[in-house]
């Protein structure tokens, strides 16, 4: 049984990066959210057999779970003051089953150097993977882009990247820097030439999909955690470690330098050459009326980039989000707004930083996703109290990493903890321009690197503690604790010492087949979101025959068999209110509007309450809708002028 939960554990971990569930329309995040969630419950339930089977089910009592715990009971305590109770609900959820995994992580690793290695090895091979698919994606993107049809969003090559693992290339860079640390690890403790090579090649990989990704935020994050990692092991270790080793990194070096001149230097083998690139940049320029510089367009992906739009949008982007967010903190700045609801509570926030400034006043009343700041981001949901534990735990970590290094680790402790703390360094640095924290892969890897240096045995000169093991019979339930030096508990632990096999075994089976029940509800979600694309494949093609009537029954029947499956898809409920608008079902529309605005605090949601309102001839129940138009988006007068006016009417008795 305990080999079971290995083997279960080792294949989340090596599918989380790489699934992708392409007929759904939230085919990166979803897919792995779910899959995360039903993980959980099937670690919890194989943890609980192996219990019965008569091995120890532990428990860590260490500073890191213990702020973990913290963390979501203030998530729970939160829920008294949520702006979006269903939205904190969510989040209690989620989190609780990365919690269950971390627990279950902990409990079949700790002391055991050996495990720690085994899951570091599936996270290289899904790195690696991750990183191969990127290159396709990139020369296909570059040589063969008539031979696919994508959706365009970023307005550069990088849309086309968006099909790889995460569905975003700063998030794929985010991965991939994660990844890089583990390799390079590989290539310092490698000692075959085999291992040497694989490693080498895997790194100067990594090195390409890296640069292709063009995500400023992850390569910056590489290279001051790689510093770090590289001065923590010097000091350790010294340098004839390294410099034993100077052939291999000659070569590593090299194929570095070759990698990057690749992609910078234009020629008709990079996929990034002007050739690709210039001829789309230079029909863009001439279509808004841009002057195309002398000679027109040159040079590798370093002229690429910086001749896209996207390089200015996703600065101005970024900034109007944080000062938005800014607001948010300063609206509730000690409670916050309650776990999970960033995306509720950010659309009915207006900075006057951000609607007075022109270039970014297009930006004010929408809506986001994520705050691109992990820390303001729970700052802003669970006030003070959550954004200090979010902070402690990194801190206690980073603390405990120092002080094992200090006493005088061996070798291979010494490298893994340096890497485990240069991916928690690098992790909070992507954390400040990005959003790791609300992503599965990367907000489980971070909370799994948190209890890295509890989990490592001792080594080299490290004290060994004297750990002393107590059990206790309560009937054929046998509780331990172990107590550290006989001062303190470090871990309780549960097993099943009854003597009957035949009631273990079955009370194993009862436990796992428990867990299959949540686990498959848990997935239930992407099933629904798989029917939603359905449903919109359809409409469309509803309405580009002119179908109206065909296009509401198909989002009609669609929307009220997707919602059975998952109340909570509120995309889908959105798209069904929009149907009823426009067939004319008036109180239905208000009806749906009350559902849709407890996860989707939008604009287009008011915009449609309100019409149906006046259509209704209930216009004075409209004018609360036309307030919070008007109020998020001055320029919503050009589609409705008559109720702009009204709106300026009413501003200008009140004053």
């Amino acid at each position: 049984m305990l080999a079971a939960l290995w083997l279960a554990l080792l294949s989340l971990l090596f599918l989380l990066p790489i699934v992708v569930v392409p007929p759904a329309v939230d085919s990166f995040v979803l897919a792995k959210r779910t899959l995360l969630q039903a993980g959980a419950f099937i670690l919890l339930g194989l943890l609980a057999a192996t219990a019965f089977h008569g091995r120890e089910a532990r428990v860590l009592l260490q500073p890191i779970n213990g702020l973990l715990v913290l963390l979501l009971l203030w998530m729970v305590v939160s829920l008294l003051w949520s702006s979006a109770r269903t939205m904190t609900l969510e989040a209690i959820w989620y989190f609780a089953g990365i919690l269950g995994v971390v627990l279950v992580y902990q409990s079949i690793t700790e002391g055991k150097r050996t495990r720690l290695l085994r899951v570091a090895q599936v996270l290289m091979l899904s790195s690696l993977i991750v990183a191969l698919w990127t290159l396709a994606w990139d020369i296909r993107a570059g040589f063969f882009s008539e031979s696919f049809a994508i959706r365009r969003v970023l307005g550069d090559w990088r849309d086309f990247l968006s099909v790889v693992a995460f569905g975003n290339t700063s998030h794929i860079g985010d991965f991939l820097v994660f990844g890089f640390l583990l390799w390079v690890g590989a290539f310092i403790l490698a000692r075959h030439r085999v291992a040497v090579a694989l490693s080498i090649g895997a790194l100067w990989v990594h090195a390409a999909a890296l640069i292709v990704c063009w995500s400023v935020h992850s390569n910056l994050s590489l290279v001051l955690s790689a510093a770090l990692a590289g001065w923590l092991i010097w000091r350790q270790l010294g340098g004839s470690m390294i410099l034993r080793r100077r052939g291999r990194w000659l070569v590593l070096v090299a194929g570095w330098i070759l990698v990057t001149l690749f992609y910078v230097v234009d020629h008709p083998a990079n996929p990034h050459g002007s050739s690709q690139w210039a001829p789309a940049v230079t029909a863009e320029y001439e279509q808004y009326g841009l002057p195309v510089p002398e000679g027109g367009f040159s040079g590798g992906i370093f002229s690429q980039a910086f001749a896209s739009p996207r390089w200015v949008a996703g600065w101005n982007t970024r900034v109007a989000i944080w000062l938005t967010t800014l607001e948010v903190v300063r609206n509730n700045t000690w409670l916050g707004t309650g776990a999970g609801t960033f995306t509720h509570v950010y659309p009915a926030t207006i900075s006057e930083l951000v609607l007075n400034n022109p270039e970014l006043r297009g930006y004010s009343g929408s809506w986001t996703n994520a705050a691109h700041n992990d820390l303001l981001e729970y700052w802003s949901e669970l006030g003070v109290p959550g954004a200090f534990l979010l902070v402690l735990l990194v801190a206690v970590s980073i603390k405990q990493h120092w002080d094992r290094l200090q006493r005088g680790t061996g070798p291979g402790n010494t490298v893994v903890l340096s890497l485990s703390m240069a991916a928690l360094v690098a992790l909070c640095l992507q954390g400040q321009m990005n959003f790791p924290l609300q992503l599965p892969v990367s907000s489980l890897l971070f909370f799994l690197l948190l209890g890295t240096p509890f989990l490592l045995p001792a080594g080299g000169y490290e004290t060994r503690d004297l750990n002393v093991p107590v059990a206790r019979l309560y009937g054929p339930v046998s509780l331990g604790i172990q107590m550290k030096n006989m001062a303190y508990p470090t871990e309780v632990s549960l097993r099943w010492a009854g003597e009957n096999r035949s009631v273990a075994t079955g009370l194993s089976a009862v436990c796992i087949v428990i867990m299959l029940v949540p686990a498959w509800m848990s997935l239930q979600p992407l099933r629904a979101d798989m029917m939603y694309r359905e449903m919109r494949e359809l409409k469309l093609m509803a309405e580009a025959r002119g179908m109206t009537a065909s296009r509401a029954d198909a989002i009609f029947e669609g929307s009220e068999r997707l919602l059975s499956i998952w109340p909570g898809h509120v995309d889908c409920r959105s798209a069904y209110q929009d149907a009823l608008l426009e067939v004319g079902r008036y109180e239905d529309v208000v009806e749906q509007a009350a559902i849709v605005l407890e996860k989707l605090n939008a604009i287009e949601v008011y915009e449609r309450r309100a019409l149906a309102l006046e259509a209704l001839g209930r216009g004075d129940e409209a004018i609360a809708d036309w307030n919070e138009i008007f109020r998020r988006r001055p320029d919503m007068s050009q589609r409705h002028p008559a109720q702009h006016n009204a709106w300026l009417g009413r501003i200008m008795e009140a004053d």
